[in-house]
This record gives C-alpha cells, sequence and structure tokens, in this order.
C-alpha cells in the first residue's frame, strides 16, 4: 500500500509539474520546431547517448569481476539498459530490476550485484557533485544571481562575489570539521545526524573500493567519459534547435546539471521534473519560457526513446544470439 501510494504521488508530481510547464504552451509551436530541428545532431545525442550506457555496462563489469561475477558483455549491457526502462515505468525500480536480470541470465546473486550498483550509484553522486561545482564556478555570474538573488550585473562586483561566497564556504565548511570533529560523540546521539554520517562513511568506503579493483584507473576512465558523454548529450541538442544553437559549452553544463536535478526527483523517467527544471535553467539564459519548454520536452523524448530503441536493440540481439547458440 505504502508503494503504490508512493506511485500514485510520483505521477501525479510529475504530471502537475507537465501541466504547470505546458498548461499554456503552442502545440503547433512545437510541431514547427520539430520540423525544423536538425536531426543529424538528434542522431549524434542519441549515439553519444549510447557510448555513455556502453561504457556504464563495462564499469558495472568491472565492480562485478572482484566477487567473482562475470557476466557477459552483451548481458551486462541489457541489464543496464532494462535498468533504465525500469526507471522510466517506476522510479528507482531500475536498481532492481538490472540485478534481477543480471541473476535470470549469468545467475549474478542479486545482493551481490544490488552491492555494486550502491557503490556505483556512490561514485555518481561525487560525479555528480563535481559537476555541479564546475557549472557554478564558470557560470556564477548566471546561477549566483539565481541562487542568491544577486541583482548587480557588473561582471566585476560579481566575480568579486564570487570569491567572497567561496571564501565564506570554505570558513564555513573548516568550522564545521572541527566542531564536529571535537564533538563528534553528542553530535551522532542524534539519529538524522547518524544517518547522514553513516552515508558519508559508506561514499567513502564505496570510493575507496576501486582498490580491490584490476584495472582502478580504468574504472575512473570510465567515470569519467561517462559523464563527458551526458554533457554532449545535451550540447548536441543545443545545436539541433536554432532557439538554443548559439548556447555555449558553459550553459550546457549549466543546462545539465538542472536536467540532472530534474532526473534525481522520483517522477517516472524524470517526466515533469526533467521538464520543469530545464526549462527554469533556460530561461535564465534568455530563451523565452514557451522554447525552453519545447527544448525540455524534446530532450526528455529523445533521451527516453533512445533508450527504448537501444533496450529494444540489445534485447533483439540478445534473443538472437541464444537461438544461435
Amino acid at each position: 500500500m505504502k508503494t503504490v501510494l508512493k506511485y500514485v504521488l510520483s505521477l501525479l508530481l510529475g504530471g502537475g509539474l507537465l501541466w504547470y510547464i505546458y498548461r499554456d504552451q503552442d502545440l503547433n509551436l512545437l510541431l514547427d520546431t520539430l520540423k525544423g530541428a536538425n536531426f543529424v545532431w538528434i542522431g549524434v545525442c542519441v549515439f553519444v547517448g549510447l557510448l555513455a550506457h556502453l561504457s556504464r555496462a563495462i564499469r558495472w563489469k568491472m565492480l562485478l569481476e572482484p566477487l567473482n561475477q562475470k557476466p557477459s558483455n552483451l548481458n551486462t549491457f541489457n541489464a543496464v539498459m532494462t535498468g533504465y526502462v525500469g526507471n522510466i515505468v517506476v522510479p528507482r525500480a531500475g536498481e532492481v530490476s538490472r540485478c534481477a536480470y543480471l541473476y535470470k541470465t549469468d545467475n549474478v546473486p542479486i545482493e551481490s550485484g544490488f552491492g555494486t550498483v550502491v557503490t556505483e550509484r556512490l561514485f555518481d553522486l561525487l560525479s555528480f557533485m563535481i559537476v555541479t561545482g564546475i557549472a557554478v564556478l564558470l557560470e556564477f555570474d548566471v546561477l549566483g544571481k539565481y541562487v542568491l538573488g544577486e541583482l548587480n550585473k557588473n561582471n566585476g562586483n560579481s566575480n568579486q562575489l564570487k570569491y567572497i561566497v567561496l571564501g565564506v564556504l570554505l570558513a564555513l565548511a573548516l568550522a564545521f570539521f572541527y566542531i564536529f570533529n571535537k564533538y563528534k560523540a553528542t553530535f551522532l546521539k542524534y539519529p538524522i545526524v547518524l544517518k547522514i554520517w553513516n552515508f558519508l562513511i559508506g561514499l567513502a568506503e564505496g570510493i575507496m573500493s576501486i582498490k580491490n579493483l584490476k584495472n582502478p584507473l580504468l574504472f575512473i576512465f570510465h567515470s569519467v567519459f561517462i559523464w563527458l558523454m551526458y554533457f554532449a548529450a545535451t550540447y548536441c541538442l543545443f545545436k539541433a534547435f536554432h532557439s538554443t544553437e548559439l548556447l555555449g559549452v558553459n550553459v550546457a553544463i549549466a543546462i545539465f546539471v538542472f536536467g540532472s536535478l530534474g532526473m534525481i526527483i522520483p517522477t517516472p523517467g524524470g517526466a515533469g521534473s526533467f521538464h520543469f527544471f530545464v526549462t527554469v535553467g533556460l530561461t535564465l539564459y534568455g530563451i523565452s519560457q514557451s522554447d525552453a519548454g519545447i527544448f525540455a520536452a524534446i530532450a526528455h523524448a529523445t533521451q527516453t526513446f533512445g533508450i527504448l530503441l537501444i533496450w529494444l536493440i540489445g534485447f533483439l540481439v540478445g534473443l538472437s544470439a541464444k537461438k544461435t547458440a
């Protein structure tokens, strides 16, 4: 009952955000934008997405090897894609469904598979934090004004504010670590603090687990490559539409972060939340609400249909391999 309630709330949240973004949208404008789109760039977007999925499958297989689990490359890839499809249907179902897939095809214990997925998610979280930090530093003039409500458009003052904010944050972080370390036993008596502490310990342990891998540098390479391809997909979509083709690399990084925030929200496949965050992000760069909403809709559709297409092809290849085996 609780799971059903969560799913219903997820649908309502996603549906509500979609209604809010597109309540006044002109469908004809959406169709005209599609007709004028550069489908070569959209195809490149799907291709770099495929590269990211392949890289994720290889990285996951590397995490499974120290556990004496050696699923086939095709099955690992299909499991990853099954996870993506699962997330489109039910938020957060992908982690379980992809582990169940490998259990069925290669007898990889679900517990072992899920443990490696958790480790993988910890690296994704760390990667997202790094990318977000880069985006804030590169686009502080825009993002800082949005987050902090800083309205002064003078670049000199804005740059000065950036260094002041960074200095204050660093000072607060140092003060926090000093106080926490000194009174750690007292702080850990509070359940919420203990939960956060255990999460951070798990994050550190997950990161350190790469020392057990045969090739830690290759693992780090794939971790970086995955997120580079995610960003590249956003930049390719910029080039596909007249309203965004002049936006630069820095803006693509910022919008990629906005979109990632939308995908974190537990709505089916990021529907609604992705559209909302990307639309808000693009309007900060002078893109009209209508054009921003259209871009978000097409970007999400490209991502979703790309995943479904790649999953279907992988599934058919897997069936063909079984028949010839």
